[in-house]
Order: structure tokens, then C-alpha cells, then sequence
């Protein structure tokens, strides 16, 4: 008798695992290990019945409105649901009370509206709640609490215009809250007090204007602040004041105007900051020592002058992008502090001319652009120092004539683009002795009448030369016999009259020749472009 007991008693669990494992997978749904994927099947309520053993359920891109159409009550090891891209409208407080081993749920675009105070009471053991782009407009204090052990929060694209005071109490092992897309006009005092884990917050595009001074109290452990896309007018000392773990602060596409001197000074781990697009005059001045910042944008805003002694508490930049400013000139002496600096763009501003020694002592740079400046005259010893360039842009200028050695120094240099310009004469010489590691070259858009002649010698490792759209007539014997391993040649648009014999005589590995809309008679390839694998012809 008592054996028969002790059999049944091992025998239920046994026998509930085994029915539970081997219940047949939902027409038209597909089933994994452990889990049920009914995604995209116009579903207006859930299918049954449904394994008891899953752990995975996903019924995204259907058409459920109403939650009551999904009964959890036989699913009691369910770990993760994702219900996106429905046309759920509402959250009841039952809703989730029969799955309280939930760790992530997915509600992402849908219509929720309505999210009942203790909606989530029951589910402890969330991890993570994603309830972007819907239409909620109103959380209840209540709402998350009790969920100690959430570490993610997505809010985003919803119509929630205030935090309600307490909302994100008890959070304090949250990592990651977006709030972004909503139309938040105000941070209250205490708004983020209890959220002691926040590693990242994400308030961009919302209408704030103005950030109450003890807003971020209690962030201790916040890396990375989105506020772009907003209506800020200007950053005082006060906003980040209890933010002391703070590395990437962005503040893309505000109006500001006025950066307080003290503003960074309580974030001494600032690494990356985004000020672009903005309604600045000058830069931000770094009253204290900021040796960890390596990366300031400032491009869009109005500068017109760089103080000599900007950057002198931040040395250690590698990035500075003041692109689509109003500055007349290269700001030499503001940059001779950042010797570290690899990236520089002063791209879209109206700069007349690069004088001599325009970029002295910034010896580790790798990347120029002058991109759609208005530069028309280029010294030959403008790039003197830059060693370690790989890349420049001086595309979209008026520049007419490039001297001997404008780029004889450059003996790292990968690609130079002079693409639309006025280039009509380049002098013998303007690349050097030290043009063998440049690949590509863009020269189309100028006014070039020949062939130029590059270097004083051989520049074996060319394999990029676009020639397009210059007024070129007529090319001769061997007029690219400097630049031997070329793979592409691009003369589309010249005004070819001429072509010699022998004029791409010596490009054995030439793979690719584009002569299309030119003037130019039919071109039979010579026997020696034996690698020639396409010919754009007409």
C-alpha cells in the first residue's frame, strides 16, 4: 500500500513534466526547445492550448486588443513574453497575476493607453519592461512598485508629459531608463532619487526647457545622459552637480547659448561630449582639469572665434568637430594644446585660406576635413608637421592651384579628395618624395586640362585616380606611367579628343576604366591592360 502511495506521490510530477513537454505546438505556430513563436498570423486571441513547459512565448504582429483573450493560468515557468505589435489598448490589474515568474515582458507598439495602478504587482521577478511607442499618458505612483529587481525600463514614444513624484521609487537596481520621444517639458526635484544602479537615461526629444538644479540627485552610478532634442537655452552649473560617474553627456539640437564656466566642473569623468547644433558663440570654457575628455563636438552652432585658451584644461582630446561654424580661420593657436588630437573637422565654414603652418604641433593627427569651406589659396607649407595624416578633405573649395610640397609631408597618407574645386594647374612636386603609401586620389570636378604629373617620382601604391568631369582633351604616351598599380582609372565626362596609343601603357593590373560621355572616338583596349575586367564605355 505504501509503496503505491510513494509511487503516485513521484509519479504526478513525472507524469505532469512529460505531458507538459510532449502538448502538441499551436497550428501554425513554430515551437523550439521550451519555446512558442506565433508571430504574424493576424491572431485575435491566443492559441490553446499551449505547452506547460514554455519558458519563451512570442505572439508579436498580431491583432490582440484585449489581454483577457490570452489565458496565462496553465503557463506557470513562463520567463520571457512579447506581445509587440499588437492593438492591445489597456493594462488590468490581472492582467499578469497569474505569471509571476515573468523576468521580461515585451509591450512595444501597441495602443496601450491605460495602465492600472497595480498592473505589475505580482510579477517580482521582472527584469526587464518594455512599453515604448504606445499612448500611455499617465503613470500612477504605484506603478513599478515593489519591482526591486527591474534593470530595464523603455517609456519612449509614448505621450507622458510629467513624472509623477515616487514613480521610480524603490528602483534601486535599475540600470537603463528611456524616456525619450515623449513630451516632457520639466524634471521636478528628486524626479531620479531612489535609482542608485542608473547607468544610462535617455531624455532626448521631449520639450525640456529648464532642468530643476537637484533633478539628477541620487544618480551616483549614471555614465551616459541623452538630452538632445530638446528646448534647453542653457547648461548652468547646477545640472550635473550629482552626477559624478557622468562619461557621455549629450545635448545635440537644443538653443543653447550660454554655458555656465563651472557647468562641467562636477563631472570629472566627462569622456564624451555632445554640444552640436546648438546657438553657441564660443565654446564651453573648462575652468577645472578635465584630462579624461576625448571626444567635443561642436559643429552647427554660430562661432566665429576660438580663445587661444579653450581647450587648455582638456589636453587630452582626440576628437574635435567644429564643422558648420562662422570661423574665418584655422584657430592654429587654440589647437597647439590638443597634441593628441587624431580627428579634426572644420568642414563648412568660411575659410579663406590655409596659411602656413595652419595645423603646427597637432602631430598625431590622422583625419583633416575642410569639406565645403571657401578656401582659395593653400600654402605649400599649410600641412608642414602633419606626419601622421592618413585622410583630407578639401573637396567642395575654390582652390585653383596646389604648390610644390603641399603635401610633402604626409608620409602615412592614404586618401586625399580635392573633388570640386577650381584646380587648374597642380606644380610639380605638390606630393613629394613621400606620396608611395597614398591609395586614392579624387580629383574629379576641377578644371584640369592634362594629366597631372603627381610627384617627383613613382607612386607605386596609387589604386583609386579619379580624373571625371575636367576639361581634359587629349591624353599622351604614357601619362600614367608614375602611378603603375592602378585598379581604377576614372575619366567619365572629359572632353577627350585625343587618346595616345600608349597612354595607359604600363597598367598591367588596371581592373577598371571608365570613359563614358566623353568626346572620344571608340577605345579598343591595348594587350597590355590584361586585367582589365570592366570598360565603361559611352
Amino acid at each position: 500500500m505504501w509503496s503505491y502511495v510513494i509511487l503516485v506521490l513521484f509519479a504526478h510530477p513525472l507524469v505532469m513534466m512529460i505531458t507538459g513537454s510532449i502538448a502538441p505546438c499551436p497550428a501554425g505556430c513554430t515551437c523550439p526547445p521550451e519555446t512558442v513563436e506565433c508571430t504574424n498570423m493576424g491572431l485575435v486571441r491566443a492559441p490553446a492550448p499551449l505547452p506547460r513547459l514554455v519558458r519563451v512565448l512570442n505572439m508579436d504582429g498580431n491583432s490582440l486588443y484585449d489581454l483577457e483573450s490570452v489565458s496565462f493560468r496553465w503557463l506557470p515557468y513562463l520567463q520571457q513574453l512579447s506581445l509587440q505589435r499588437n492593438n492591445i489598448e489597456r493594462i488590468d490589474e490581472h492582467s499578469f497575476a497569474q505569471i509571476d515568474g515573468l523576468r521580461r515582458l515585451y509591450l512595444t507598439e501597441n495602443n496601450i493607453g491605460v495602465v492600472a495602478r497595480r498592473a505589475f504587482r505580482r510579477l517580482l521577478r521582472l527584469r526587464r519592461l518594455y512599453l515604448g511607442r504606445n499612448h500611455i499618458s499617465h503613470l500612477h505612483p504605484d506603478t513599478f512598485r515593489h519591482l526591486s529587481r527591474l534593470k530595464i525600463v523603455h517609456l519612449n514614444n509614448n505621450n507622458i508629459c510629467t513624472i509623477t513624484e515616487g514613480l521610480f521609487e524603490g528602483l534601486d537596481n535599475l540600470e537603463e531608463l528611456t524616456l525619450s520621444h515623449n513630451c516632457l517639458s520639466e524634471l521636478p526635484d528628486g524626479a531620479f532619487r531612489d535609482l542608485n544602479s542608473l547607468h544610462t537615461l535617455l531624455l532626448h526629444n521631449n520639450k525640456l526647457e529648464y532642468i530643476q538644479p537637484r533633478a539628477f540627485t541620487g544618480l551616483q552610478s549614471l555614465t551616459s545622459l541623452n538630452l538632445s532634442n530638446n528646448s534647453l537655452t542653457n547648461v548652468t552649473s547646477h545640472i550635473l552637480d550629482d552626477l559624478p560617474s557622468l562619461q557621455v553627456l549629450e545635448l545635440r539640437n537644443n538653443r543653447i547659448g550660454f554655458i555656465g564656466p563651472e557647468a562641467f566642473g562636477a563631472a570629472p569623468n566627462l569622456t564624451y561630449l555632445y554640444l552640436d547644433f546648438n546657438r553657441l558663440k564660443r565654446p564651453p570654457v573648462f575652468d577645472h582639469p578635465h584630462p579624461g575628455l576625448r571626444f567635443l563636438s561642436l559643429s552647427g552652432n554660430e562661432i566665429e572665434q576660438i580663445p587661444d585658451v579653450a581647450f587648455q584644461n582638456v589636453p587630452n582630446i582626440h576628437t574635435l568637430l567644429l564643422g558648420r561654424n562662422k570661423l574665418r580661420h584655422v584657430p592654429k593657436e587654440s589647437l597647439t594644446v590638443v597634441k593628441k588630437l587624431v580627428v579634426l573637422n572644420l568642414s563648412e565654414n568660411p575659410i579663406f585660406e590655409l596659411r602656413e603652418h595652419s595645423f603646427q604641433g597637432l602631430e598625431n593627427l590622422r583625419l583633416l576635413s575642410l569639406r565645403d569651406c571657401q578656401i582659395r589659396t593653400v600654402s605649400g607649407e599649410a600641412f608642414s608637421g602633419l606626419n601622421q595624416i592618413m585622410g583630407i578633405f578639401l573637396n567642395g573649395n575654390r582652390i585653383v592651384k596646389l604648390p610644390s610640397e603641399t603635401f610633402s609631408t604626409m608620409q602615412f597618407i592614404f586618401s586625399i579628395n580635392l573633388n570640386r574645386n577650381l584646380l587648374r594647374h597642380i606644380e610639380t612636386g605638390a606630393f613629394g618624395n613621400h606620396s608611395a603609401s597614398l591609395r586614392r586620389l579624387f580629383l574629379q570636378n576641377n578644371r584640369l586640362q592634362r594629366v597631372p604629373k603627381l610627384g617627383m617620382g613613382m607612386m607605386p601604391n596609387l589604386n583609386d585616380f579619379y580624373l571625371d568631369r575636367n576639361p581634359i582633351r587629349s591624353i599622351g604616351p604614357l601619362s600614367f606611367a608614375h602611378v603603375p598599380n592602378l585598379r581604377m582609372l576614372g575619366l567619365r565626362s572629359c572632353n577627350l579628343s585625343h587618346v595616345h596609343g600608349a597612354a595607359f601603357e604600363g597598367l598591367g593590373k588596371l581592373r577598371q576604366l571608365d570613359l563614358r560621355e566623353t568626346t572620344y572616338g571608340t577605345y579598343h583596349p591595348r594587350p597590355s591592360l590584361i586585367c582589365l575586367q570592366i570598360l565603361w564605355w559611352r
